[in-house]
């Protein structure tokens, strides 16, 4: 299958899109819970993947007991490996089936891998997907850890990549709020072309002002005309932006994505990354110190997504 439409669903009511299966994620942020909260389809599948790390961490233990009691079937799985969607779903991938699903508390190599499952599917007709988070209230930056590593995105096995090994690499990467975490994925990758994206405007005004102080060493690094900022709450902006940014600078470099920031950010870099596998996506892993219990705030964020056959 293929990715044959971006519906930008700003203006939708969550439960206009009525699931056959919803698939959730826990972790021990209180917003973890928020979209099942807002979401009242009670004939969906529900599904909720639970991360084997932080199990007993802030709100953890009551978001898992909610999930149960609204009579969620969990699956486990490591928040640094992709999970097996194939073992999740089962036989329920079928033509014209619609799923829900919730990023707010899912890495985004959880939802790189789904997303590759999909495109896998060997159906006749289509699959409706809609994608759903809560953005997060403002709280100061936890301090990263000393070690931070680089995880490319899950590949489909079939899929005939090659990578340009003689081209200069452009890296388009996401700022997040954390401190020096940036600056340290550029010395790794040592970019020939670098752009930055950050959110603004954000949930708050002091997260942007977060984003542009910690991350210093990085944007005076790259120049002025190549950092610019997203409206948060506009995805089909962010996705024309990125379009519009990558389509030249592929014929002749390699593109790298690397997402921080606001999950709508990764989103959109995921999704490009299925229509066009030459672009690679690298997911920073790190350890943040302390842990923060983070509220959702505003309204819910969706993309309705259409997979068709090619």
């Amino acid at each position: 299958m293929e990715l044959t439409d971006v519906i930008h669903a700003t203006d939708q009511d969550l439960n206009s899109f009525k699931a056959d299966i919803f698939i959730a994620a826990t972790g021990y942020e209180k917003r973890s819970t928020r979209i099942p909260e807002l979401y009242t389809n009670s004939d969906a599948e529900k599904i909720v993947i639970s991360s084997l790390e932080y199990k007993n961490d802030l709100s953890r233990k009551e978001n898992d007991l909610y999930f149960k009691k609204c009579g969620f079937r969990f699956v486990n799985a490591s928040m640094l490996k992709a999970p097996d969607f194939k073992l999740i779903l089962g036989e329920q991938i079928n033509d014209g089936v619609k799923i829900l699903i919730d990023i707010t508390s899912m890495p985004g190599i959880w939802y790189h891998s789904f997303f590759n499952y999909v495109l896998q599917q060997r159906l006749s007709k289509h699959i409706e997907i809609r994608a759903t988070y809560v953005p997060s209230a403002f709280q100061p930056p936890s301090r990263p850890g000393k070690k931070i590593q680089l995880k490319e995105s899950p590949k489909i096995i079939d899929q005939n990549i090659r990578k340009k090994k003689d081209k200069n690499t452009a890296l388009i990467m996401g700022l997040g709020s954390e401190k020096s975490i940036c600056n340290k994925i550029y010395e790794i990758i040592q970019p020939d072309l670098t752009h930055l994206l950050y959110a603004d405007p954000a949930t708050d005004v002091k997260y942007v002002e977060k984003v542009l102080v910690n991350n210093h060493t990085v944007i005076s690094k790259t120049p002025i005309r190549n950092l610019n900022s997203y409206p948060l709450y506009n995805s089909k902006m962010i996705y024309d932006f990125l379009i519009d940014l990558i389509m030249p600078l592929r014929l002749d470099m390699q593109v790298i994505i690397v997402p921080m920031g606001p999950k709508i950010f990764t989103l959109m870099a995921v999704l490009i990354q299925l229509s066009y596998p030459d672009i690679e996506v690298h997911y920073p892993q790190y350890k943040l110190k302390p842990l923060r219990d983070r509220n959702g705030t505003g309204y819910p964020m969706m993309v309705d997504l259409l997979f068709s056959v090619y």
